[in-house]
């Protein structure tokens, strides 16, 4: 349905060689995957108002003739000074549905935030390489998150989903992690000693899941020389040992 709106419905018809061609058709195939008529806001023939309820005046519809630029309501800043997207934003939204596969072929995309959809559907294996803030708390991912995060990834948000598997190669992914909040979803095993080298992180959740063991001294460690990292947090005994975290358990 995207490539026939481009084709045929888009009254831009860029041609294609147009160096916005391929963000507006990824756009428009992530409006169509997740139910784009039934969103909230900014759905295709809103009117300015009925895009962040006229809080942002260059947003528009997805799908309109504006510049897939201001498509959505947090539009403002969505490309970069050479029209190249970098921002996708459109949280509690009811966006229903998978995350379309081409969305990792944004080589500008530094945000993507969609927290309090219902995104369903497996989190990608491979992202952009620019990929700075990840926002996708509070839907309904699945399966298991794999080593193919960019290591320049300084904000990660994917509590609140049913995600599963260990951490290991979720976390040895990492190098400049600031925000780690995985909490909430049905990970296992233990948390990896690689958790001890990022030592950028200001803070770590990892409780509701189903993981076990001990904190790693490496761990503790980290916390102990590193003053901003603030905020540790696991489950309490008997189901996690935790000498150094910020929660405190009754025994």
């Amino acid at each position: 349905r995207a490539y026939q709106w481009i084709v045929s419905d888009d009254t831009r018809q860029l041609e294609p060689g147009d160096p916005t061609l391929d963000q507006r058709y990824i756009l428009t195939t992530l409006y169509y995957a997740t139910e784009g008529s039934g969103w909230t806001e900014c759905f295709e023939g809103a009117t300015n108002d009925e895009c962040g309820q006229g809080l942002f005046p260059d947003a528009s519809a997805f799908l309109s003739e504006a510049s897939e630029c201001t498509w959505g309501y947090w539009a403002g800043d969505a490309c970069n000074d050479e029209g190249a997207l970098r921002a996708i934003q459109i949280p509690n939204n009811n966006l229903i549905g998978s995350l379309p596969s081409e969305m990792s072929a944004l080589p500008a995309l530094d945000t993507l935030s969609l927290e309090q959809n219902g995104l369903t559907g497996s989190v990608f294996d491979v992202w952009p390489p620019s990929l700075f803030r990840l926002r996708l708390s509070k839907n309904s991912f699945t399966g298991t998150v794999n080593g193919g995060l960019p290591s320049a990834l300084s904000l990660l948000y994917m509590d609140e989903n049913q995600l599963t598997g260990t951490l290991d190669d979720l976390i040895g992914s990492l190098q400049d992690v600031t925000q780690l909040h995985l909490q909430s979803n049905e990970f296992e095993g233990t948390i990896p000693e690689s958790l001890g080298d990022l030592t950028l992180l200001r803070v770590a959740r990892f409780e509701d899941n189903q993981l076990t063991g001990t904190m790693p001294a490496q761990v503790c460690t980290n916390r102990e020389e590193n003053p901003s990292f603030r905020f540790l947090v696991t489950d309490c005994p008997p189901e996690f040992e935790c000498s150094c975290c910020s929660n405190r358990c009754t025994i």
